[in-house]
């Protein structure tokens, strides 16, 4: 159905094209034309001399009483018409280029001379709507250099919704280095920011994925993340029950971790607290996300790991549910706060995901942590564990050694 659905609004741009013929009919391929109305074909068809025309001019030549193929001039021995599928497609895709193309360029010229914010408005929701119903509008709005004109756009003056636009139209673009380069420039930067405290829901969304993309390539000297106006609206996407804002403020998180300095402010924003209760209701990569920024944080944050006592059972029921990767990270957050001081205690749930680890097909590497959490962990309980270990069927008998 939906294939059937995208072929009619195909058909229907290269219908509309059709209108507008004139503008590219001389560039059209040769195939495309009818021999006898030399104008580009709707409705391609084939006579039995093999020459293909569109319907209505052949139907036309023959009514006149034409006895010969108009190209070749060969009597025709048979009058059907074999409607020629490929060709109309080719020629509807054709024309639905053009149309495409001529549509992005007249849009963006329209953003580009617009003053007022109701015409800008207007421009940057059709080229909204543009790039969201076709996936090749966003290879031709980027060829127009479209993101470097929305990036260059964000300045304090640019009124909120306006911005907002900017951004949902930037999230679904590729971003070149030049354009992620002016998106790190105090004016835009801070715009953005702003977008995920004041705009609506999505665009708060699309503000955080073009933040992640610029802060994720930006240089160790950019000094931007270290905003707490930043990291408290990460912290706030990170909280909220939409799994889209989750996902974006999760990430954002993330890029910025690379920075001590912003790591040190989520600390003391309560990040980790807000990571823990997180974490038990992620999947997939959004846990996995979530537990490589609790394991980036538990570098300096082990004291407030400590202090949370949802720490240890929320990360251990992470293990061996998500990924080997994100097992790998539990393992060694849970590690550091051992070699902290932090006492974690053997408790069935961890000795029996401890143990499962051991006898899993992971990584060598993941092995050898688990091992040392559970010498850590075990000691002056070797003999219960062994009891455990033997309830749950496990061979504990070359695990710890």
């Amino acid at each position: 159905m939906k294939k059937e659905i995208r072929q009619r609004e195909t058909e229907k741009r290269a219908d509309k094209a059709f209108g507008k013929q004139w503008e590219w009919c001389e560039g059209a391929p040769e195939v495309f034309v009818c021999p006898i109305s030399r104008e580009p074909m709707r409705d391609p068809v084939t006579l039995c001399t093999g020459q293909t025309y569109d319907r209505s001019s052949i139907l036309t030549w023959l009514a006149s009483g034409g006895l010969t193929c108009p190209a070749t001039n060969t009597p025709l021995s048979d009058t059907s018409l074999t409607p020629n599928s490929t060709l109309r497609r080719l020629i509807q895709s054709h024309f639905s280029q053009n149309s495409l193309s001529t549509s992005a360029s007249l849009l963006v010229h329209r953003l580009k001379v617009a003053k007022r914010r109701p015409h800008r408005i207007s421009a940057l929701s059709s080229l909204l709507s543009l790039a969201r119903s076709h996936e090749e509008a966003m290879e031709v709005l980027a060829n127009l250099d479209v993101p470097s004109l929305l990036a260059q756009s964000l300045t304090p003056l640019t009124p909120p919704s306006v911005a907002a636009l900017s951004a949902d139209l930037l999230s679904l673009l590729p971003l070149n280095p030049d354009v992620l380069s002016l998106l790190r420039h105090p004016d835009a930067f801070s715009l953005l920011v702003d977008l995920l405290h004041e705009a609506p829901a999505a665009s708060q969304v699309a503000a955080a994925s073009v933040l992640h993309s610029a802060i994720a390539t930006a240089p160790p000297d950019f000094g931007s993340v270290s905003s707490f106006r930043l990291l408290f609206g990460a912290l706030r996407l990170a909280r909220s029950p939409r799994s889209e804002s989750f996902s974006a403020g999760v990430r954002l998180l993330h890029a910025v971790c690379r920075w001590a300095e912003a790591r040190t402010l989520l600390m003391r924003a309560g990040a980790i607290p807000c990571l823990l209760d997180i974490l038990p209701v992620a999947e997939g990569a959004d846990a996995q996300t979530c537990m490589e920024v609790l394991e980036q944080l538990s570098k300096e944050g082990a004291e407030a790991l400590r202090s949370c006592e949802r720490a240890v059972p929320n990360i251990v029921n992470t293990l061996m549910r998500v990924s080997e990767r994100c097992t790998a990270l539990g393992l060694s957050v849970l590690l550091r706060l051992c070699t902290h001081g932090a006492g974690i205690g053997m408790e069935a749930k961890l000795a029996a995901k401890l143990l499962l680890i051991l006898q899993s097909t992971c990584e060598p590497a993941v092995k050898q942590r688990a091992r040392n959490l559970l010498k850590l962990c075990s000691r002056g309980h070797g003999e219960g564990l062994s009891m455990f270990a033997s309830k749950c069927g496990l061979d504990l008998s070359y695990t710890i050694h």
